[in-house]
């Protein structure tokens, strides 16, 4: 399990990668949940709560806020980023 966690914060991680190179790491929209900065938050919060032990982090919920980041960027890119790069965040990822 803390395998597959792991592997959950690094997909948020690359997504805030994919971000970035689509010159989103300032991106504003109605909602600041929805923000770059926030983003980054979750996934701090996320690595911190995995290096600390935290259990109430679990795949479930890194799994919705994963989900959520990409919902953001993808709608945020405009098309600039298409759903594959997100497929293939996932799958490279992903613990067998």
């Amino acid at each position: 399990m803390e395998d597959q966690r792991l592997a959950i914060v690094n997909a948020m991680d690359a997504t805030l990668r994919l971000a970035r190179q689509a010159g989103l790491d300032n991106m504003n929209s109605d909602t600041e949940h929805a923000d770059y900065p926030h983003l980054q938050s979750l996934y701090d919060q996320s690595l911190a709560a995995l290096e600390n032990g935290d259990d109430s982090f679990t795949e479930g919920k890194l799994n919705r806020w994963l989900g959520w980041m990409q919902g953001c960027v993808y709608c945020q890119a405009g098309g600039d980023i298409q759903m594959d790069a997100f497929r293939e965040v996932n799958k490279a990822e992903a613990v067998a």
